[in-house]
């Protein structure tokens, strides 16, 4: 007593990559491309900040040191006297202390 819903078993088989429609395979093409893109990417900016590092930085009002990272992305001020010691300026920041030398 089943009824025939026109669904047969050849309906559930694989089909050939080459039956695939050309836009299922165009997408698939762009991911791939954007996959690619995007390991670049990652490894650029690791190259990027291979650059960047701590700082020690001593405060000309006070002689107070502390570390300072070479990209900051907020203004760094001293915590003793709250003078100014680094300003962001998109990539590495201008220091206004004097740098004593990088903290390995």
């Amino acid at each position: 007593m089943e009824a025939n819903l026109g669904l047969s078993r050849k309906n559930f088989t694989k089909q050939p990559r080459s039956s695939l429609p050309s836009s299922n395979a165009q997408n698939a093409a762009e991911l791939i491309r954007e996959k690619d893109l995007g390991a670049k990417k990652s490894s650029l900016v690791s190259e990027m900040k291979a650059n960047a590092k701590f700082l020690r930085v001593r405060c000309t009002g006070c002689g107070n040191e502390q570390l300072v990272y070479s990209h900051a992305s907020t203004v760094v001020r001293c915590r003793v006297c709250e003078k100014t010691l680094a300003i962001p300026h998109g990539g590495k920041a201008e220091l206004k202390g004097v740098v004593l030398g990088a903290v390995s």
